[in-house]
């Protein structure tokens, strides 16, 4: 009977033995499981691309745009075209070729001078040419002052096809020097005459003259006596063109009996009128 409950315990033992046995097994069996997914998951995250991030929605943040850290290219920089035509080339050009220079060149004002020697040169004026002529002016506004301009605008406002467009340059952009060119035309032959003249009383065009034109057309249109009133300014500022209005009021005979009474008695000893001319003289 002892014998028999010893041989029970001895099983027992061995059987609870094997059980912590199975037990440490499974034990370390799971450890070493879980350990192996563990590498297994860090060498797939090793592995896998970094995620990019998105780009931000907010409107503070400002996007850089890509550039190759080469600086842009600029027009002044080696291959830019130039401005300006080469002036070997300008002269003696022909209308064709100097046609070509005004597209290639557009800014350079020594292309349109040109243009307007050579318009000058074959014919009568066209509105082309004063369309060229018109392009110069507002390139270079001093060429007004140019003989060849007020030439081509002569004779352009002597043309019914161009006299407008001539008259419109005439009275803008040529400025002191157009109305100068009235005056000569408002006393010339040409059919412009009467335009030139007209424009010459006009208070708007009048605000272009010279101070030297202005007094002119003053003492033109004004008579005799009523001349008087404009001594001083034309001492101050007449040129030439005013002689033939002031020169004639120095006469004391032509009126009356036998043609001896004084025409301009209103005019007095004319001293005035002597020291306006004298000044003008010296001038």
């Amino acid at each position: 009977m002892g014998t028999a409950n010893a041989s029970q315990a001895g099983a027992a033992f061995v059987w609870g033995g094997g059980a912590a046995v199975l037990s440490v097994v499974a034990l370390v069996g799971g450890v070493a499981l879980s350990r192996s997914e563990e590498v297994t998951r860090a060498l797939e995250f090793e592995a896998s691309p970094a995620p990019v991030d998105a780009p931000t929605s907010s409107s503070s943040t400002q996007q850089t745009p890509l550039t190759t850290g080469a600086p842009l290219a600029s027009s002044t920089q080696v291959g830019a075209k130039p401005k300006t035509a080469p002036a070997t080339q300008l002269a003696g050009a022909g209308l064709p070729t100097l046609r070509q220079f005004a597209l290639d060149y557009p800014e350079d004002p020594a292309v349109f001078a040109a243009l307007v020697q050579a318009h000058l040169g074959a014919g009568a004026p066209t509105k082309l040419a004063l369309d060229d002529l018109a392009r110069l002016l507002a390139l270079k506004p001093e060429m007004a002052s140019g003989r060849e301009v007020l030439q081509l605008l002569q004779a352009a406002a002597a043309q019914p096809a161009t006299a407008e467009q001539a008259f419109q340059l005439l009275t803008g952009p040529t400025q002191a020097h157009g109305f100068d060119t009235l005056i000569t035309m408002s006393t010339g032959k040409t059919s412009a005459k009467t335009r030139a003249l007209q424009l010459t009383k006009d208070k708007s065009v009048q605000a272009n003259a010279s101070p030297a034109a202005l007094i002119m057309v003053k003492l033109r249109d004004t008579s005799g006596c009523e001349r008087r009133a404009l001594f001083a300014e034309a001492e101050q500022h007449a040129d030439s063109r005013s002689m033939p209005y002031l020169n004639p009021l120095l006469k004391t005979s032509g009126c009356g009996i036998f043609n001896l009474g004084d025409c301009y008695s209103c005019l007095g000893n004319r001293a005035d009128l002597q020291k306006a001319i004298k000044a003008i003289a010296a001038r």
